[in-house]
C-alpha cells in the first residue's frame, strides 16, 4: 500500500501492536483538493488496490477519508502477523521481539519519504508505556515519527508489556495484610476489654463496704 505511483499530500500510518504476532495497521493517503483532481488521486489508489491479492483486498477495510481540505482513503489491515503486514501494508522491514517484560521494535527506514507524500507520519502504539523511541514524540503508549523530517536509517522503540497483574496482586495482598492487622488489633482489644469488664464486675460484686457504707442487705436488715 505504500508504493504509490504519485505523491500524496499526507500519508499517515498507525501500527498497533497487540502482541508480537498480532498487529493492526491503518494507513491513510490524503490529497489536497486544491492540488489534485479527484479522478487523478482515485486512479492512483485504484491502481494500488488492484495490485493486491484478492484475499488481501477482501481482508482490508477501505473507507473514504475527508477532513479539512484533504480527501483520500483509509486502509486498515487488522490482527495480522508482522510478516503479513510488511508484505501488504507496512513499508518497514524489521522486527518486533518480546524480551522479559518489554517489547523491542527495530525497523529500517528505506527510500525517500517525499516520494510517497509531502508529509509522512508513522505512529506506533505498544501494549505498554513506551520508554524509548529516539526521534519520536512519546505520549504514553504511543510514539509518533515525522518521517518527512527523519534523517536516521532506522526506527527503534522499547515499551512495557502493559500487564498490571503484578500490581493488582500486590495491591490485593497489601489490602488483605492491612485488613488482617486491623482485625487482629480489634480482636485483641475486644478480648482485653471483656476481661477488664469481667474483672471489674467480680471486684464490685465482692467489694466489702467501708465504714459509713451500706449494702442493700444492710438496708433490708434495718427495715
Amino acid at each position: 500500500l505504500i508504493a504509490l505511483s504519485g505523491c500524496a499530500t499526507v500519508s499517515n500510518t498507525e501500527m498497533v501492536i497487540h502482541d508480537v504476532d498480532d498487529i493492526s495497521v491503518t494507513t491513510t493517503y490524503a490529497y489536497d483538493k486544491d492540488k489534485y483532481e479527484t479522478e487523478e488521486w482515485k486512479s492512483i489508489l485504484d491502481g494500488v488496490e488492484k495490485d493486491l491479492p484478492q484475499q488481501v483486498r477482501d481482508d482490508i477495510d477501505i473507507k473514504d477519508y475527508n477532513k479539512d481540505n484533504l480527501t483520500g482513503r483509509t486502509y486498515t489491515f487488522e490482527h495480522r502477523t508482522l510478516a503479513e503486514q510488511q508484505k501488504y501494508a507496512l513499508d518497514l522491514k524489521g522486527t518486533i521481539v518480546k524480551e522479559d517484560s518489554k517489547y523491542i521494535g527495530d525497523f529500517e527506514v528505506s527510500g525517500d519519504a517525499s516520494e510517497t507524500a509531502e508529509t509522512v507520519m508513522l505512529k506506533i502504539t505498544a501494549p505498554g508505556k513506551i520508554t524509548e523511541a529516539p526521534g519520536a514524540t512519546i505520549d504514553g503508549k504511543t510514539a509518533t515519527w515525522n518521517l518527512s523530517e527523519y534523517d536516521e536509517s532506522n526506527i527503534r522503540f522499547e515499551a512495557g508489556n502493559g500487564s498490571n497483574l503484578a500490581t493488582v496482586v500486590g495491591l490485593i495482598a497489601g489490602i488483605l495484610l492491612v485488613a488482617g492487622i486491623v482485625l487482629a488489633v480489634w480482636w485483641n482489644r475486644k478480648g482485653k476489654g471483656t476481661s477488664v469488664s469481667q474483672s471489674n464486675a467480680t471486684e464490685n460484686y465482692s467489694h466489702s463496704p467501708v465504714e459509713g457504707e451500706y449494702t442493700a442487705r444492710d438496708l433490708d436488715d434495718k427495715e
